[in-house]
């Protein structure tokens, strides 16, 4: 418990995690745990006799406006970040979450929107990462070319 709380990671199969890294799936060794024991209370890790479990509280949720038109089917946290939501943007909200549940990168977004402008689909995609509903799945590089997005629910 003392070298995890310090944040010693090592991995226990070194050729899965070269695997994870050739494939851009994780980063180098060692910078996760850190982060996570820096970021959150003790009280979210349970030590078993082989294994560390954590469960991350997900409470960081805000909203910063409300909007006079409920949405169908969409929290109010994207609600209140996109304002004046018209039908369209309605129907493309739903269609990426669901279609999102698997991490889909911007292009198959695009295609399964069949919207070619990549500034129309961050109109909805920004808001939906902001309040949390959509995650990057290289969250430290936004630009790179493997970038996916996957709903949260």
């Amino acid at each position: 418990m003392q070298g995890f709380f310090k944040g010693v990671s090592v991995p226990v199969n070194r050729e899965l995690s070269d695997i994870f890294l050739q494939l851009h799936i994780s980063e180098r060794t060692g910078r996760g745990v850190p982060k996570i024991v820096g970021a959150y209370d003790k009280g979210i890790y349970r030590f078993g006799e082989n294994t560390i479990s954590v469960i991350l509280p997900f409470d960081r949720v805000q909203t910063t406006a409300q909007v006079n038109t409920p949405v169908e089917g969409v929290t109010p946290q994207v609600e209140g970040q996109i304002p004046q939501v018209n039908a369209q943007v309605k129907q493309r909200i739903e269609q990426i979450l669901a279609f999102c549940s698997t991490p889909k990168s911007m292009v198959e977004i695009k295609e399964m929107l069949k919207v070619k402008d990549r500034r129309t689909m961050q109109k909805v995609i920004d808001p939906l990462l902001k309040v949390g509903r959509l995650a990057m799945t290289i969250p430290q590089s936004p630009n790179s070319r493997f970038q996916k997005y996957v709903t949260i629910k």
